[in-house]
Parts: structure tokens; sequence; C-alpha cells
């Protein structure tokens, strides 16, 4: 998580960390293969939502939007 947020720091994501736009300002990213993790991306803000495996993602996500 820490090389994630100096990725945003400094606007360099490489392309390893598996970012997904999912629409709006709502991101998600890949720690492994079984971790995911969303968040807002806005302007001057990250604001992480979630994290979780796939099928927690999907659950959460369908209360969320």
């Amino acid at each position: 998580m820490d090389h994630f947020i100096l990725a945003l720091e400094v606007r360099r994501i490489p392309s390893g960390f598996g970012l997904k736009k999912l629409g709006g300002d709502l991101w998600e990213t890949r720690m492994d293969l079984a971790i995911r993790v969303l968040f807002e991306w806005q302007k001057n803000a990250v604001t992480f939502l979630f994290g979780g495996n796939h099928n927690e993602i999907q659950k959460f996500l369908k209360h969320y939007l």
C-alpha cells in the first residue's frame, strides 16, 4: 500500500498495480492476485473505501453504487 500511495503522489502508476477505473472518481487496484482495494481518486485527495477479494468487492459495490 505504501508503494501505491507514493505512486499516486508522484502521479506515476506502474502497470503492475492493476489500476482500473470503475466510473466517475471510483477506482480499483490489486494488491496481489486475491486482494483488491477500492478508492475514490479526486483532484487533491484519495479516499480508500474498501479492501477484499473479488466477491467481497462486488458485494460492496452493489450497496455503494
